[in-house]
């Protein structure tokens, strides 16, 4: 069997992608976990977050400020939501903002800084790229 191997333009996927998750962004500004079958509707904080870190580097790197400003969005309708009285609510409705579980995580606080930080640097026009704090903060875990 031969192996065919599929070549696609890296900046040309990455865009498509990006734009995939921002139509199908809800109107409360969550990404529902659309391929787990039976959760589909389900929003959890660490992917949000991851989410929309990619999309600042994405700005960054192509200077669309669409990408910057779909952040904005998301986090002015989606971090409230998040809030608890002693960390971030892990589980979340991306529909309907409810509350899919009461359980609360503290390691998620220091997700939902990063966004914070790296948001408020980008917005004074620091680069991810060119300063290694920012880079290391914007990394995964």
């Amino acid at each position: 069997m031969k192996t065919e191997i599929i070549h696609v333009q890296p900046k040309t996927a990455v865009r498509k992608n990006a734009g995939f998750w921002m139509t199908h962004t809800s109107s409360i500004g969550l990404k529902p976990e659309l391929y787990r079958k039976g959760a589909e509707s389900l929003a959890v904080i660490d992917m949000q977050v991851d989410y929309l870190v990619v999309l600042l580097k994405l700005f960054e790197v192509t200077g669309d400020a669409a990408y910057r400003d779909h952040v904005i969005l998301c986090v002015n309708k989606f971090l409230p939501l998040f809030r608890a009285p002693l960390g971030v609510y892990w589980f979340m409705d991306a529909y309907t903002g409810d509350r899919k579980s009461e359980k609360i995580c503290t390691k998620f606080l220091s997700l939902y800084t990063k966004l914070l930080l790296l948001l408020i640097e980008s917005l004074e026009g620091k680069k991810i790229y060119q300063s290694c704090g920012l880079f290391d903060l914007s990394r995964d875990r």
